[in-house]
């Protein structure tokens, strides 16, 4: 039985309306470094969540979406929203996993992550993204000295949240 309870047969759905979300578009004016942050709670992040935007600038907006597929399965999606400029695009989730758990000592951790798309920007160097037990983050960096352009493009992250049982 304990080999099945460390497999993690146990699907328990995210609570979406308590994922934190929060994107950041940076670029460089000499002598000024300008940033549009977005951040929010729930599974959308859009214009309604701007908490900062010292560019003066309406584009560079990137929507988030997060949405269960499977059982312990969830797909984030990145969607440009325009084609705006910046030299620094950075997205974080952080999940609220269940309180349930099948084990006396393990937790729910993401695992499985999987890049499904990406053309969100050109000029970027290659997508860097990279989990941890309950964050996914995702970074774009202006691979020239000309800022990066965004697409009207998206990116897709497929993951999971399983079991970690000792």
């Amino acid at each position: 039985m304990a080999g099945w309870l460390a497999a993690g047969c146990w699907a328990y759905p995210l609570n979406l309306d308590n994922t934190l979300m929060r994107s950041a578009v940076r670029e460089r004016v000499p002598g000024t470094l300008h940033e549009i942050v977005h951040q929010g709670q729930g599974p959308v992040l859009d214009e309604r969540h701007l908490v900062r935007n010292d560019t003066g600038k309406t584009d560079a907006r990137v929507h988030a979406m997060l949405t269960q597929v499977g059982d312990d399965s969830y797909l984030l999606q990145l969607q440009s929203q325009d084609q705006g400029s910046a030299d620094h695009y950075r997205f974080h989730v952080r999940v609220d996993p269940p309180k349930e758990i099948s084990c006396r000592f393990g937790q729910w951790v993401v695992a499985d992550v999987n890049l499904l798309s990406d053309d969100l920007t050109l000029g970027a160097r290659a997508i860097d993204w990279r989990h941890g037990d309950k964050d996914i983050d995702v970074v774009f960096h202006r691979a020239q000295r000309a800022p990066m352009q965004f697409t009207g493009g998206q990116v897709q992250l497929s993951f999971r949240v399983v079991e970690a049982c000792v």
